[in-house]
């Protein structure tokens, strides 16, 4: 009886360890879309790129809007944490845009998503926010990313190369595969 309780307890000491260890790596490249939900539905294309450096989760994002007759884009610092499979992402800046109007310093979008795996990819779903400003009212919607493996053809990892920025990339190393 001795000898069970002693492997019951060590199972249930280790069984957290194991859990902790298959947490899946999100690292890497991510596309989908950024719908608003307003008066009217407006789908927006929207990328990521996480990485991660001691232990530590960050990355960047790519917007397009469609004005003035011309798709305007532009690429974010985000802040990512991360909680089992839910996901928290905040805008921090800019690091370039093509806007027709500056964006303001002041709205922040944060998105909040949940990490789903199968057998054949991997996404995060779920919805987003602005903040409220002195002059700007929040926004919010939904968000559906996919991982994408063969990333090379994404429009941020092209903006981020042109930027430098690729060697900030953990994942830079990992093999290509679809």
């Amino acid at each position: 009886m001795k000898k069970y309780c002693t492997y019951v307890f060590i199972l249930c000491w280790l069984l957290p360890v194991k859990l902790f260890a298959q947490q899946e790596d999100i690292t890497g490249m991510w596309y989908g879309e950024i719908t608003i939900i307003d008066t009217q539905t407006v789908k927006l294309p929207y990328e990521i790129a996480v990485s991660e450096e001691k232990g530590k989760l960050f990355g960047y994002s790519r917007i397009v809007f469609h004005a003035n007759g011309k798709d305007e884009a532009g690429v974010q610092n985000i802040s990512i944490k991360r909680n089992g499979n839910k996901i928290i992402m905040e805008d921090e800046s800019f690091i370039v845009y093509n806007f027709s109007i500056n964006p303001s310093k002041h709205v922040k979008k944060t998105m909040i998503v949940v990490l789903t795996t199968s057998d054949t990819e991997m996404t995060m779903e779920g919805s987003w926010s602005t903040n409220t400003t002195l002059y700007h009212r929040p926004y919010k919607g939904v968000v559906l990313l996919k991982r994408k493996m063969n990333f090379k053809k994404l429009e941020l990892f092209k903006s981020l190369d042109k930027l430098n920025l690729l060697s900030r990339l953990s994942f830079m190393n990992r093999p290509e595969t679809l």
